[in-house]
């Protein structure tokens, strides 16, 4: 990864962060990275990955593993999503996006009664609605965004 590659990832994580300040409960670093993963990096995906779990994990209030979970089956729903829907596809985000605002809230309603945490019902319902409706924009944005080279237009939308 080049220094402006870093960078820029470095100043996505922060408006992310800042997102996630302004819509709590809503995971706006995972569409960076399936970005990153669209790009077939692997290494940059593996690293993203880390960084984007230990932030979230770090940050939250369940138990570890819940990241681990969430992650997991994002990057499981992408690549299996892959063989049925061209992966830079929009409509591949919007389902992506619901189906992740689905798997958010029946993870988070597993592991709040694992710890036996109050489960806002409603509270988590809306959490996992802006969920869904925020992927694909924030895919859109950072897709939209990500330098490209010349000879390479993987990165377009």
């Amino acid at each position: 990864m080049g220094f402006r590659n870093i960078l820029w990832w470095f100043g996505f994580t922060v408006i992310a962060l800042l997102g996630q300040t302004v819509f709590p409960g809503v995971d706006l670093l995972v569409p960076g990275l399936i970005v990153s993963m669209q790009e077939e990096r692997n290494r940059q995906s593996i690293i993203l990955g880390i960084v984007f779990l230990l932030i979230q994990e770090g940050s939250g209030s369940l138990a570890f593993g819940a990241g681990l979970a969430w992650y997991g089956m994002a990057i499981v729903l992408f690549i299996a999503g892959r063989w049925l829907f061209e992966a830079r596809n929009i409509m591949f985000m919007v389902i992506l996006g619901a189906v992740l605002g689905v798997w958010r809230y029946l993870l988070i309603s597993m592991l709040t009664a694992l710890q036996e945490y109050t489960f806002l019902e409603d509270v988590v319902f809306w959490e996992c609605v802006h969920q869904a409706l925020t992927f694909p924009l924030m895919w859109s944005l950072a897709a939209a965004l990500r330098p490209t080279k010349p000879e390479n237009n993987a990165y377009s939308v």
